[in-house]
């Protein structure tokens, strides 16, 4: 369920619909696995490691979520981005 590794937080392996902004331009994509610290989401696109990003989604309570964070990994499966201010609540 949870996987620590290197990771100061948790990973909780999800599957959560997810919009997200980069550059201005519009995203949608889905939350594959997310902790305290990050997430990883599965989405098409031209991104890079470096990049702002903002994510919008519902939580499993159908609180509506906001985050800023930094992508740090692309590869093909999609986007791994650092949150700004970790922690499970914004």
């Amino acid at each position: 369920m949870g996987n620590r590794g290197k990771r100061d937080h948790v990973r909780l392996k999800i599957s959560r619909p997810v919009e997200f902004t980069v550059w201005g331009r519009r995203y949608e994509g889905r939350i594959t696995d997310e902790g305290g610290g990050g997430a990883f989401i599965d989405a098409r696109g031209r991104f890079k490691q470096g990049q702002e990003i903002k994510l919008s989604y519902l939580s499993p309570q159908g609180i509506h979520i906001e985050k800023s964070g930094m992508i740090v990994r692309v590869d093909e499966n999609g986007i791994a981005v650092r949150f700004h201010h970790p922690g499970y609540a914004r």
